[in-house]
């Protein structure tokens, strides 16, 4: 958000995409984000980000950019030389830490200090999700809900509250505050499908709406956080760029996970990671003579297979990745190749032939 020339969510103006202001009753404390009429969001207009965003880059002296900066909460960003760039519109809000990061864990924690999880109720949760028996493509069941949660990923977040929250909590937290929860995973499970209809996307907003609107009527003002105000606005975001899996931050942590794994000597990082992914790209794509396989290629196991925050597999269909994948003939056996054959059933073999000839040349 601040490379695009925004202040920051703490600001003031602290929403990339409307001018509406968060008003705190004194200094120091908590914004109010609880105008949840979108009739009174302003919207924001790039022309005007621009031109303010000029007349800060061109003041005079770190004054008079300061007070640009605090009457219209906008400061100059590179990115605005690009003639296209649209800095309302392209700075997104990331489902992944809005929905699941933040108001996910947040209702959890709300939860907790009204004294609705307690200690035992976590270990009775954890009991009914642990005898839940799910497909293998779900992910791991969360195993940290009786610890309050501690240590959960987004994707756990995300298992957690679409599959599991509801029936393991009903009963077990009050009526009032179920319901408010249940709009919250209706939206969500719209939200987080890989496809979703105009129809669909609008049911998910009018949910996470009235999720919002209940839960400042049951928590107060004081709970409330800037992420709810953004859930108005990814209905846009959706509309602009598809569904979340074609935007949100998982592939992004993703990769941060396969560059911790490499090990450093923290000097010229970037240097050695580039030269990492270019290495991991040749080692796949050697080509040994048939008589010498079993002789060299276990020499180059450790380059090739790493473990560490995540795994790195040159396999084929095991759901882990490979950093700058090649698409070579080179690159696969010829068991693998028909592996792969056998997977694109759309493509004519004639054609799947002509693009592994097209990615050699």
């Amino acid at each position: 958000m601040k490379v695009s020339g925004f202040l920051g969510y703490r600001a003031r103006k602290g929403c990339s995409r409307c001018n509406l202001s968060f008003p705190t009753d004194h200094f120091g404390d908590k914004p109010d984000y609880t105008n949840f009429n979108r009739q009174a969001w302003d919207k924001r207009d790039n022309n005007s980000h621009r031109l303010v965003a000029m007349q800060h880059k061109n003041g005079a002296t770190k004054s008079i950019k300061a007070a640009i900066e605090k009457s219209h909460e906008v400061r100059y960003s590179c990115l605005l030389e690009l003639p296209y760039f649209d800095a309302p519109r392209m700075c997104i809000i990331d489902p992944m830490h809005n929905l699941l990061l933040g108001t996910a864990k947040h209702c959890v924690e709300v939860w907790k200090q009204k004294g609705m999880t307690s200690s035992q109720v976590l270990v009775d949760i954890q009991k009914k999700v642990g005898s839940f028996s799910c497909p293998s493509d779900v992910g791991r069941i969360p195993s940290k809900i009786q610890s309050s949660f501690s240590g959960f990923t987004a994707d756990q977040w995300r298992s957690w509250t679409v599959l599991f929250s509801l029936f393991s909590s009903k009963g077990i937290i009050p009526a009032n505050d179920y319901n408010c929860w249940l709009l919250f995973v209706k939206a969500c499970d719209l939200l987080c499908r890989r496809s979703l209809t105009a129809f669909e996307l609008n049911n998910a907003d009018a949910y996470i709406m009235e999720f919002c609107n209940k839960f400042v009527t049951l928590y107060g003002k004081e709970h409330c956080t800037i992420n709810m105000h953004l859930h108005g606005h990814l209905n846009e975001c959706i509309s602009d760029y598809g569904p979340v899996y074609s935007f949100w931050c998982f592939a992004f942590e993703r990769m941060n996970g396969v560059l911790g794994s490499y090990d450093t000597n923290n000097h010229n990082i970037s240097i050695q990671l580039a030269r990492r992914f270019l290495d991991s790209k040749e080692y796949a794509t050697l080509n040994w003579p048939t008589e010498f396989v079993d002789e060299y290629s276990p020499l180059l196991t450790k380059f090739v297979y790493q473990k560490g925050s995540l795994k790195l597999d040159s396999s084929i269909g095991d759901r882990t990745i490979q950093p700058l994948p090649p698409i070579t003939e080179n690159s696969f056996t010829s068991t693998q190749q028909q592996h792969i054959k056998s997977l694109i059933t759309e493509v004519p073999s004639s054609d799947f032939d002509v693009l592994m000839l097209h990615n050699e040349t």
